[in-house]
């Protein structure tokens, strides 16, 4: 009822939001926290260079806290373009089930209207889970999530919802193990954290006759853990794009994204109006996009740049990209615990500000494509992440002013017939204001992966090398170590024995390496999962 209530006032400003003063950021302290860090001092890095995705770089890395699985094709199961086509034919129901080392259950399950142009319907269901305890104690986690969307097509307008639920259990196993020795029961290192997710949105199914485009929704989401942290989100927005002469294009999108984080010892409430206009010129050879990110969170009004610049080289096959771009991004209990679970949630929970300027090549001609970019970064108040000092199981967040240089790209090819082969780098350098390191952000991560076809597309076969290093953290004598390189392969493959049904078999870490993504956390070593698919 509390839930219901705080989202019923939330949809109420967010109506009013131009005719009044938007709440900011604001703190409440509830109890006095009594972490402790040890000193630091301030420590610059050079950069060095490597090489070549999108021009849309991520901003922070996402790396499974879970097994490392590789990656399949489900089936098509309904359409996702705005504008609605004739429809192809979709299997309705899409099934992969095994079993796997160590422990490891696994179900995704997809239940589908096929095609339709009238009614879209679709339903996920998703569990995986391992247990390793066996060799290293409470390492273990499980991750199961039901999700339904639905989109109902009149003859101008679409009305979509989605409603969705997580629940991913993970352990504070980083502590030292010794053998036929129990350190900690399993409930007393268990976490859980629940998320119920949701969207509405009305959007036009056709281009109408001002060849305007629009996309008019509310976001939000619920979520909470086992050590008194909840969390609520909010986000209603409007997205705009009007098409001239069916080559350029202005856009706009203004919202207001709110949370409201309520724990043991803190209170925070965030909320951001933004405000995202951009226009687009295409002229042949020449494409040029100028506009501005601007947001207002905590009586602090924020301009950032979005410019870019393409230009086609030799018949198009390649371009030179040129731009800067910023934005102002949350760091909410839920950003924070995707991306490390194993946080200590009474944290503060600041914005970071990015400012992005970039440069590169992108080309494609006879099978091959690349797209490369050097890019400059500054930040304030970007999140790091650190051992907690009194219980070196969970990590404290940080924050401090950085200047990054960031090399990213991607190539793939054909090498030969029936296989293909792709890659992608990501390479980043830290100058810091006041920490020693850029603690627990990866220097280089890089994905190698393959994919051979045989006997016309039955049988399939799948690598992939995982590549990451440069992870600063404090050893147990507080001084600055690094995690080392992970060099993580994986194989698969997949055979489609009749028309309905497959069968699967995944080899992950094959050379059973025990990295640290986050310092005291050994990886699962080599495991295995195999099983069968269904479709029809």
């Amino acid at each position: 009822m509390k839930n219901i209530s705080l989202l019923t006032v939330v949809l109420l400003m967010s109506v009013n939001v131009f005719g009044q003063k938007l709440p900011g950021e604001q703190v409440e302290v509830l109890a006095k926290f009594e972490a402790e860090l040890a000193q630091t001092q301030k420590i610059s890095t050079k950069p060095t260079l490597p090489a070549i995705e999108n021009v849309q770089v991520n901003e922070a890395y996402t790396v499974p806290t879970r097994l490392l699985t590789l990656n399949y094709e489900p089936p098509s199961l309904k359409p996702l373009a705005l504008n609605r086509e004739k429809p192809e034919p979709a299997y309705k129901f899409y099934s992969k089930i095994g079993y796997g080392i160590p422990n490891q259950p696994f179900l995704d399950l997809h239940v589908g209207s096929g095609a339709s142009n009238d009614l879209l319907y679709h339903v996920h269901a998703y569990h995986n889970s391992a247990n390793n305890s066996q060799l290293q104690e409470n390492q273990r986690f499980s991750s199961t999530s039901l999700k339904g969307d639905v989109i109902k097509y009149t003859e101008n307008f679409a009305i979509g919802g989605e409603l969705g639920y997580n629940h991913d259990v993970v352990h504070f196993y980083g502590y030292e193990n010794i053998l036929d020795s129990t350190l900690f029961a399993q409930d007393s290192v268990r976490q859980r954290y629940g998320l119920i997710s949701g969207k509405l949105n009305l959007f036009n199914s056709e281009i109408t006759k001002g060849d305007l485009n629009y996309d008019v929704g509310l976001d939000f989401y619920n979520l909470s853990d086992l050590y008194d942290g909840n969390e609520l989100g909010v986000d209603v927005y409007l997205d705009f794009t009007k098409w001239i002469a069916d080559a350029h294009s202005f856009k706009l999108k203004v919202g207001n994204d709110l949370t409201n984080f309520n724990g043991d010892t803190i209170r925070q409430l965030n909320n951001i109006l933004y405000l995202q206009p951009n226009f687009t010129f295409h002229g042949g050879a020449f494409q040029f996009k100028i506009g501005a990110n601007m947001a207002n969170a905590d009586s602090v009004f924020y301009v950032f740049p979005d410019v870019e610049a393409i230009v086609n080289l030799g018949s198009e096959k390649f371009a030179v990209i040129a731009g800067a771009t910023g934005d102002l991004t949350k760091n909410s209990f839920r950003t924070v615990t995707d991306y490390n679970p194993f946080v200590f949630n009474q944290f503060e929970a600041r914005n970071t500000s990015l400012q992005h300027y970039y440069g590169g090549l992108r080309g494609n001609f006879n099978g091959f494509s690349f797209e490369g970019l050097i890019g400059y970064k500054m930040y304030k108040n970007l999140a790091f992440y650190l051992n907690e000092v009194t219980d070196t199981k969970r990590f404290n967040v940080l924050y401090d002013n950085a200047n990054s240089f960031n090399i990213h790209g991607s190539v793939s090819f054909k090498a030969i017939e029936n296989l293909e082969v792709g890659g992608t780098i990501d390479v980043n350098t830290y100058t810091l204001d006041t920490l020693q390191a850029a603690w627990h952000l990866p220097n280089l991560e890089m994905n190698i992966n393959a994919k051979y076809k045989l006997f016309k597309d039955k049988l399939v076969l799948r690598g992939e090398l995982y590549s990451a290093g440069g992870i600063s953290y404090l050893d147990a004598n507080s001084d600055i170590a690094n995690t080392g390189s992970l060099f993580d392969l994986n194989i698969g493959a997949t055979f489609q024995a009749a028309e309905k049904l497959g069968i699967f078999l995944d080899l992950n870490n094959v050379t059973n390496q025990k990295f640290q993504r986050w310092n005291n956390y050994p990886n699962f070593g080599f495991n295995l999962i195999g099983g069968i698919t269904l479709k029809f």
